[in-house]
């Protein structure tokens, strides 16, 4: 409130109020009356408040009218809404007079109406702008309508978040608030909020062949180990991954990878490949568990038979003799270890459950009695049947070996640990030389003079005789024929090549269709680390050979360096030039230099004991780890490196980092979580990944390792029993790290 003073013109008016009433100025009271309070409208003009009326000074009976006054006082908000002061003074007799009019200006009431709220909307590229100002009309802002003498504010909030790699979601919540109207109580009238869900999806559906069916073997009648590579599909266009899973009961874990125990028989199992914002689809595996077991055969080595005289071509002669034999007649007490039903026979691809045998195999006959289980697999025992001829059949007697054209060829394949090894293939090549001479003859026909004379009449007759002179020469075709003849080793480990021609050349080679890289692990490279520290040394040359990584002839520390990077996952492939040696069981000591080939000249003779040796390079330990065992976290760096003496030690960390050059790949979602979160790694190889969440007071709340192989991986991690509040994170790979802070609700 301010005082305006008197201005000249005041002066005047006063002035002439005193000689209107002086007469009577004595005997009058002194009086100023303002103009009535009035109500008005925000809507109202309020620029001239003149008219809403000014002060008169009343003296006895006598007004007079004031000027306007400039002592006017603002009690209105921005809406302008409250009250107006006009205030007026005056002197009288050195005293002052003064009145006041209150203006109250009034809202018109009404709210913010129509409001349009923007619509829900999915946004599919890679980097989508999600701003309001980027978005389509119908998504960006609200529209609505505003009340008269209204101050309409309006704002927005993103929370976001991970629903996986694939796809986000921004819920935005609006709020519209007329601040002429609203309280402050976050409520009531002028308040207004809505919730938008704006959907980010970088997913696009998969492109990808799902995985033949998988073919395991059960050894123990009851299930069987696969071991088969996870499902590995490549990033989307936004270089993001997708989430596989699968189903089954028996996987070790239900990511990308169905490895497993499984049970006999045929189990299907369900890929699910999530893409995008819960889009699916889904593909199928058979993971079928063949049982391999076979019957365990016990013989009687050797019977004796008789034959029976018999007239073949019912002269009443008797020509020949025969006897029908069956095959488990040989059998004593066999049985099968999973409880399968066999068959007994002389054929081991179908059932021969008798045999004729004749004069022809008079004397002893080595020949295979095979059991056939129920499940189609067979084992096999070799007996003596010794055919006699005790009724003196006669011209009875085994056909003459001499004449036989055809011998044998037999062996098996052993590891060198002695173990039977089943599925090798057997290349036996047989060459003989057919030489052919071709004789050319040429002739030459000389006439030569040998007489000449005068005949009685005269004439003069001369007589000639043809010499014709051969040459001969000779041309010599040597024409070399061979053949590949092919044998797999049985679960005994044993091949056979029964029908071999005589005096001919063959050459036999061992051939592993498929090295099992499984077998090479932790209890290898601690064998090799024994022998390197010489705290227990190899002497068996063939493991010395199958431990020469870089087969430079010796045994030593790069070998083992070789064993520990492949293993850690550093290297993909050991040095050597070959993966396996299948080597003649003779040679003993030397397989550096020794043949990969067994020779045989001018067969004349059976075979039977022509063996090979089977050397994998790296397997040394005949006690393999299983594929459950191999799972468990295994730092080949610190449960290897600590044991050697520091100068080796040091040798080997100074050549990890040169391997380790291509850092891991992480994401942390949802966040915030409610009961678990998921760590994914895109691990540029096998190594340890260490994960960690601690409070905010430093304290390590959960901690989780596990040793995960070279690719994509997804790791829920369980933490409903912890408080709700503010954690952090930190995820170790390598050299490779990954933290920040994450939200409990």
């Amino acid at each position: 409130m301010k005082t305006t003073p008197f201005s000249v013109r005041h002066l005047v008016c006063l002035t002439t109020l005193f000689f209107l009433f002086s007469a009577t100025a004595k005997s009058q009271n002194f009086s100023i009356i303002c103009p009535a309070d009035v109500t008005v409208s925000c809507e109202d003009d309020l620029s001239d408040l003149t008219i809403y009326g000014g002060a008169v000074v009343m003296i006895g009976k006598g007004t007079a009218p004031l000027p306007d006054t400039d002592d006017v006082t603002y009690n209105t908000n921005s809406c302008n809404v409250g009250t107006i002061l006009r205030k007026w003074t005056t002197t009288y007799k050195k005293q002052t007079f003064t009145c006041t009019q209150v203006i109250t200006v009034l809202g018109v009431g009404g709210d913010i109406s129509d409001i349009d709220w923007p619509d829900d909307i999915t946004l599919t590229d890679c980097d989508p702008a999600t701003a309001p100002s980027d978005l389509p009309t119908e998504n960006s802002f609200p529209t609505f309508s505003s009340p008269p003498c209204s101050m309409v504010g309006v704002n927005y909030d993103d929370q976001r978040f991970m629903i996986g790699p694939q796809c986000e979601k921004i819920v935005r919540t609006w709020s519209i608030i007329d601040w002429c109207r609203y309280d402050g109580s976050g409520s009531g009238p002028g308040f207004f909020t809505f919730k938008q869900n704006i959907k980010l999806d970088f997913g696009e559906e998969p492109v990808f062949s799902c995985p033949d069916d998988v073919i395991a073997q059960a050894h123990n009648c009851y299930s069987g180990e696969v071991i088969n590579p996870p499902l590995v599909i490549p990033n989307s266009s936004c270089n993001l991954p997708y989430e596989i899973t699968n189903n089954s009961q028996y996987a070790t874990s239900n990511g990308a990878d169905l490895s497993g125990v499984y049970p006999i028989g045929t189990t299907t199992v369900q890929y699910r490949i999530e893409y995008g914002c819960g889009s699916v689809v889904f593909c199928y595996v058979d993971v079928i568990v063949e049982d391999v077991s076979v019957p365990v055969p016990y013989c009687i080595a050797t019977i004796h038979s008789t034959l029976w005289p018999v007239d073949t071509d019912d002269d009443g002669v008797i020509d020949n003799g025969m006897i029908e034999v069956k095959a488990s007649k040989f059998d004593h007490n066999s049985h099968d270890l999973c409880g399968n039903s066999f068959t007994v026979s002389f054929a081991p691809d179908e059932i021969v459950p008798t045999k004729v045998f004749t004069c022809d195999d008079v004397g002893e006959n080595r020949i295979n009695i095979y059991y056939i289980s129920e499940n189609g697999n067979y084992s096999f025992c070799t007996v003596t049947l010794d055919i006699q001829n005790n009724d003196d059949i006669p011209n009875c007697e085994p056909t003459d070996d001499d004449n036989n054209p055809y011998t044998r060829i037999a062996g098996e394949v052993r590891n060198i640990f002695g173990e039977e090894e089943e599925e090798m293939v057997i290349e036996c090549q047989s060459s003989f030389t057919e030489t052919e001479i071709i004789e050319n003859v040429d002739s030459t026909t000389t006439v030569v003079l040998v007489d000449s004379f005068i005949n009685a009449a005269g004439n003069w007759i001369w007589q000639y005789q043809e010499f014709v002179e051969y040459q001969y020469s000779y041309d010599t075709i040597v024409i070399n024929h061979e053949q590949m003849h092919h044998s797999v080793t049985d679960e005994l480990g044993t091949y056979s090549f029964d029908s071999v021609t005589m005096n001919i050349d063959y050459e036999l080679r061992g051939i592993c269709p498929e090295v099992d890289m499984s077998l090479i692990d932790e209890c290898d490279l601690n064998l090799l680390v024994d022998h390197i520290l010489g705290e227990q040394i190899i002497t068996d040359p063939a493991i010395l050979f199958a431990a020469d990584l870089d087969e430079n002839g010796q045994v030593d520390f790069d070998d083992l360096k070789h064993l520990m990077f492949y293993l850690g996952g550093i290297n993909d492939e050991l040095p050597y030039q070959n993966a396996y040696y299948l080597v003649p069981t003779s040679v003993e000591n030397n397989f550096y230099d020794s043949p990969l080939t067994i020779t045989y000249s001018d067969l004349d003779t059976s075979k039977i004991h022509t063996d090979f040796t089977y050397i994998q390079k790296g397997n040394l330990c005949s006690q393999p780890f299983s594929s459950h065992q191999k799972e468990k976290p295994m730092n080949i760096f610190a449960s290897i490196t600590k044991r050697l003496p520091a100068a080796l030690r040091s040798s080997v960390e100074a050549d990890v980092p040169r391997d380790y050059t291509e850092p891991a790949e992480f994401a942390f979602y949802p966040n915030p979580f409610s009961q678990s979160f998921v760590i994914s790694i895109n691990n540029p190889k096998a190594q340890v990944v260490e994960i960690e969440v601690f409070d905010n007071q430093g304290k390590r709340v959960y901690r989780r390792s596990a040793f995960m192989d070279k690719g994509f991986h997804s790791l829920d991690n369980d933490m409903e029993s912890a408080t709700s509040g503010i954690y952090f994170y930190q995820v170790t790979a390598g050299d490779s790290e990954f933290h920040g802070r994450a939200i409990k609700n």
